[in-house]
């Protein structure tokens, strides 16, 4: 279904267990990634999952979103990994995802799109709206051929603002550890 054209009664709702609740048609086929989000990240109460032009296509590339450019992603986004390949509707889709979930808020899934969490669907769709604008900007640096990252000095600065706000999401490859 073309997301322009939704409506309230198109959306299908189900509890924590799957189990459909209201709704025409059947959940996505992506029902339990969004499930596990849910369960394994307390305060998530909204996951956006999209397939964004610029985002999936470093998803595609297999480039992760890891290069410290834009102060406003710093702060509110911090580190977007590369989450690695997994077939839609499977556990491997978001099992990779899962230990990666406690320090960061922005994904990308190899070959496949994005996904942001949030408190609520407006926090989460708003990391999403960071998370494309970042990589169109990004992937226009780099055609004209020069990408200037943030230094250390700066970046420990954006640090201190990310923990005056509250911010859990890690900066820089911290994730990974």
């Amino acid at each position: 279904m073309s997301k322009g054209f939704m409506k309230a009664s198109d959306l299908i709702v189900v509890d924590m267990h799957g189990k459909k609740i209201s709704g025409k048609g059947e959940p996505s086929s992506e029902m339990q990634m969004h499930l596990q989000i849910y369960k394994e990240r307390l305060g998530v109460n909204s996951v956006c999952h999209l397939h964004p032009p610029y985002a999936t296509g470093f998803a595609v590339a297999g480039i992760s979103l890891d290069q410290d450019v834009l102060q406003e992603v710093v702060i509110t986004l911090g580190t977007i990994p590369l989450v690695p390949y997994g077939t839609t509707g499977s556990e491997e889709l978001y099992k990779p995802l899962l230990p990666l979930l406690k320090n960061c808020d922005a994904f990308l899934l190899a070959n496949h799109g994005a996904l942001t969490v949030g408190t609520d669907v407006f926090d989460a769709y708003f990391k999403m709206e960071i998370l494309e604008h970042y990589a169109h900007i990004l992937f226009i640096a780099k055609q004209l051929g020069k990408v200037n990252t943030l230094n250390a000095e700066q970046m420990q600065k954006l640090a201190a603002l990310r923990e005056k706000y509250g911010l859990r999401s890690t900066l820089g490859n911290d994730f990974i550890n």
